[in-house]
């Protein structure tokens, strides 16, 4: 069965580190993550990171058309799954809701969302601010996005994710603050952790 994986989490989550760990099979996380034996691609495009994108309409159209014209080719493929980087306006209703869409025009396909998130939000502020694009305009950005802005900025980031189940996604919440376990399973080192939503 074709399995369409969006992985989603505030910024500085590790989402593009996530990705390309699959892809190269760091640490066997495929078999962690039950795709051992899966033929997997990407949308490449969702993995580069894009400023513009937080309120840029054109650009959102864009993606969203490249998204889909994507997932058609990745369904004449032979490849049984296809990751997808995914952005909070994926899921916007100004942007044309990019994750609705697809969800309904696609609904035979397997839905999963890897939802990612740091529990120690001062170590995820400071992921935060040391990103490329934070630091390129430090001195705005630091007014717009204070460190008080950040528990707010994830639970609403969570609650939206959550709210996509109705359309049949998966979600699988995983802990990225040094790697990445899934919670109510196994990390990477056989050690257990707490599933938590």
């Amino acid at each position: 069965m074709k399995n369409v994986i969006w992985v989603f989490g505030e910024s500085a989550t590790g989402k593009s580190t996530l990705i390309n760990e699959i892809l190269t099979d760091k640490n066997n996380i495929r078999t962690y993550l039950g795709l051992n034996s899966e033929k997997i691609d990407v949308i490449e495009n969702t993995i580069l990171s894009n400023i513009a994108s937080f309120d840029d309409e054109a650009n959102e159209r864009f993606r969203k058309e490249k998204i889909k014209e994507k997932i058609t080719d990745f369904l004449r493929s032979d490849n049984t799954v296809l990751l997808i980087k995914g952005q909070t306006n994926d899921m916007n209703d100004k942007y044309g809701n990019t994750l609705k869409e697809f969800a309904i025009h696609f609904p035979n396909l397997n839905k999963v969302i890897y939802l990612l998130e740091i529990d120690n939000l001062d170590l995820h502020y400071y992921r935060f601010v040391n990103k490329d694009w934070f630091q390129a305009d430090k001195e705005r950005y630091e007014r717009i996005f204070t460190r008080e802005w950040l528990p707010r900025a994830v639970e609403k980031h969570r609650k939206m994710v959550y709210s996509f189940e109705q359309y049949g996604f998966t979600i699988l919440n995983i802990d990225s603050t040094n790697g990445f376990k899934m919670r109510g399973d196994r990390n990477l080192n056989g050690e257990g952790s707490n599933f938590r939503r």
